[in-house]
């Protein structure tokens, strides 16, 4: 689920410690290569063609689901984060950044991005609560939640 790499380029380019493994279907994937040279991170970014819902590129520090997890009904997302929990081990953390039904949102972006998540491809904006189950129910605690541009939250999770 890692789209063409926009936000990973920015994480890279944040940091010059950082290397990113980037995974999405082949199709994507190879965007997201030409993205990386383009950007002139190629020695630092690993493209990886895969399918999120078999299976994520074990070893990771942080697994970041950039507005992806409200793509997918409960029991796809629940999939992914368990996923990421196979593969982040004892050690590593899943963060998620979504929006987040009841955080404040004074354009209604979360009801109107709700409404089309369902309608388009059956997933949600979720609760905190809701999201906190997600996780729990991939064996995963959440640890911290950061709110950021409204009604954006950022939630991280570490294994139990």
């Amino acid at each position: 689920g890692g789209g063409t790499g926009s936000v990973l380029v920015r994480l890279l380019r944040s940091d010059l410690r950082l290397r990113g493994i980037l995974m999405d279907v082949p199709a994507v994937a190879g965007a997201a290569e030409q993205q990386m040279a383009a950007a002139g991170l190629t020695g630092r970014c690993i493209v990886v063609p895969g399918d999120m819902f078999a299976s994520v590129p074990a070893g990771a520090d942080v697994y970041l689901l950039m507005r992806v997890l409200h793509d997918w009904p409960d029991e796809r997302a629940e999939a992914i984060l368990r996923n990421c929990h196979q593969a982040c081990g004892d050690k590593g953390r899943v963060i998620a950044v979504d929006m987040e039904v009841g955080a404040r949102d004074v354009r209604g972006l979360t009801l109107a991005s709700d409404m089309m998540m369902s309608l388009l491809v059956g997933g949600c904006e979720r609760s905190e609560t809701e999201t906190a189950g997600l996780f729990a129910a991939a064996g995963l605690r959440v640890t911290r939640r950061i709110e950021l541009r409204t009604p954006y939250v950022a939630v991280e999770a570490r294994p139990r």
